[in-house]
């Protein structure tokens, strides 16, 4: 059931035209628990998801959000360009940002909301927090997926905050066939 209508890209100004099968992801986000965006090498994935956790973490304030890839190295390569690009060049920069804290990999929202920016290298260090949403870029390639996804499911239970504004937890992969 829909909760709440999701507003075009354009209201925060971030450079990210979606195309036709990207605009289809992107309005299914509050009427899946769980969706996948699956294409070819240079499809727009990564953007696709970036643009999704920017978009959630603006709309909801106050939401508990991880942005995972299958390694470290591939967050520093491929999320944290696509998140700086989007931002418009800079993470730390950007009038969304309160702080981003390259140590802790953490991005933490002007309106109350945090994304963590982890690896599934060892799903099992996933364990602990209460979640409202989780995007897992290239997906196909984590290792250990079954055991990666169960964790995310158990992780998936709603923050606080996002409980208390009747925020339904949800995830979503970005991934190659």
């Amino acid at each position: 059931m829909q909760t709440s209508q999701i507003p075009d890209p354009e209201v925060y100004q971030i450079t990210f035209k979606p195309h036709v099968t990207q605009k289809e992801f992107l309005d299914a986000a509050l009427l899946y628990d769980w969706r996948v965006a699956c294409g070819g090498t240079g499809s727009g994935k990564t953007y696709l998801g970036a643009f999704e956790m920017i978009r959630l973490c603006t709309l909801f304030p106050g939401i508990e959000t991880v942005a995972f890839s299958p390694t470290f190295g591939m967050i520093k390569r491929n999320v944290l360009p696509v998140l700086r690009e989007l931002l418009g060049g800079s993470i730390e920069t950007s009038p969304l940002i309160e702080k981003f804290h390259k140590g802790d990999m953490v991005i933490y929202w002007q309106n109350g909301s945090t994304t963590w920016l982890n690896s599934l290298e060892f799903p099992e260090r996933a364990e602990g927090q209460s979640l409202d949403v989780v995007w897992v870029d290239e997906a196909r390639l984590v290792r250990h997926l079954e055991l990666a996804l169960m964790v995310i499911q158990r992780r998936l239970r709603g923050s606080p905050t996002g409980k208390a504004q009747g925020f339904h937890p949800r995830a979503y992969m970005t991934t190659t066939p």
